[in-house]
């Protein structure tokens, strides 16, 4: 029976050893095979279900037809988690036997009882689970209920532990999708420099070109002064900027995630120093939406554009001329554009466009 409930844990770990989780706990209780479902009760939908040892055939059977017709799927609705059900405490054997669920469905395949129990039931939820005997197996007897009835309780928690670990892992695909979603950089990784994680942009900036080179034992500088001054950044945190004349400088920032509040905790795996490093390419000047601009502020396409000419550095003259157009227009879109924006100057057009700048790419790492 412990290694009943030792396969019942690890298929909450692993889906993949419900097979031999199943098998384990219809052997234990006289079974031909065994089923766990878990089932929402207002839509009326099957949340959850694993079998084995059950016919296919008989299975599609009863989802066209045999559950509309099946006297035990009332069983237990209204019994607390830990309560065995079992033929025998519903239905007489003459009852059985005008039951065309158990004459025409389960005994043709050589089916006629079940043992199992109530494993949810809280709710919106009820689960079960069945060990199905063979008609020459005759009813679950009571030691046969009792050692259902101990694994019970052992079923439920594997189920919780399957669902807060399915939890854990939807919220870890969703904190790494946002992560890969940024512009910036982001690299988290352990004391000793292992990566555990390392974004789209992080992982385009350490590239052939540039003074970092990410690999699966960490992050290596390539020249011995950029290394040395990352060293400097652990354990403590701190910035410095990476890169020998010509080729891609980038700044680094390392925060130790002793300094995240217990609520914001990393729902990565646990255990040992860890740290995030935010990296961006000081060279890469970062543009301003064009739909924002349109949308948030209603200007025109060439308000549009000059101001993103603005932003990038460009002076009225300059974008005049790279424009073909007469400094004058430039100077009145200017004007208008201002207004628009609510700001009073040149300086404090660009400082509020890049206080408008997102983080995050306007388009997939693939694209």
């Amino acid at each position: 029976m412990l290694d009943v409930v030792d396969r019942l844990y690890q298929a909450a770990v692993d889906n993949e050893h419900w097979p031999q989780a199943l098998s384990a706990v219809a052997q234990a209780c006289g079974g031909i095979g065994a089923t766990v479902e878990l089932h929402d009760r207002p839509r009326r939908s099957l949340e959850f279900f694993r079998g084995e040892g059950m016919p296919d055939a008989g299975v599609e059977r009863y989802a066209a037809y045999y559950h509309s017709v099946c006297p035990r799927l009332p069983w237990g609705q209204a019994d607390p988690v830990g309560t065995p059900i079992y033929d025998g405490r519903y239905l007489t054997e003459s009852e059985m036997s005008r039951s065309e669920f158990y004459e025409d469905f389960l005994l043709p395949d050589g089916f006629r009882y079940m043992v199992g129990g109530v494993i949810a039931n809280r709710g919106n939820l009820f689960g079960v689970v069945a060990v199905h005997r063979a008609a020459s197996a005759g009813h679950a007897d009571a030691a046969t209920i009792e050692r259902m009835r101990w694994l019970l309780p052992h079923f439920s928690r594997a189920l919780d532990v399957q669902k807060r670990l399915h939890g854990a892992r939807v919220d870890e695909l969703r904190l790494c999708g946002a992560l890969d979603a940024l512009t910036l950089g982001v690299v988290l990784t352990t004391l000793p420099g292992e990566v555990q994680f390392a974004n789209s942009a992080a992982s385009r900036m350490c590239s052939a070109e540039g003074p970092l080179a990410l690999t699966r034992s960490g992050l290596i500088a390539k020249h011995p002064a950029d290394a040395r001054a990352l060293r400097r950044l652990f354990p403590l945190g701190g910035a410095c900027v990476l890169g020998a004349l010509g080729e891609r400088p980038l700044s680094v920032v390392v925060v130790p995630f002793r300094y995240f509040s217990k609520e914001n905790a990393w729902p990565f795996e646990p255990g040992g120093e860890r740290f995030g490093l935010f990296i961006q390419d000081v060279r890469e000047v970062p543009d301003v939406g064009a739909e924002l601009l349109r949308v948030a502020y209603r200007l025109t396409p060439a308000e549009i554009e000059l101001a993103r000419g603005l932003f990038a550095g460009a002076s009225p003259r300059e974008y005049a001329a790279r424009r073909r157009v007469s400094l004058n227009t430039v100077r009145t879109q200017l004007k208008r554009l201002r207004g628009k924006l609510g700001v009073r100057s040149q300086t404090e057009l660009v400082r509020h466009l890049a206080r408008l700048i997102p983080p995050v790419a306007t388009h997939t790492p693939d694209g």
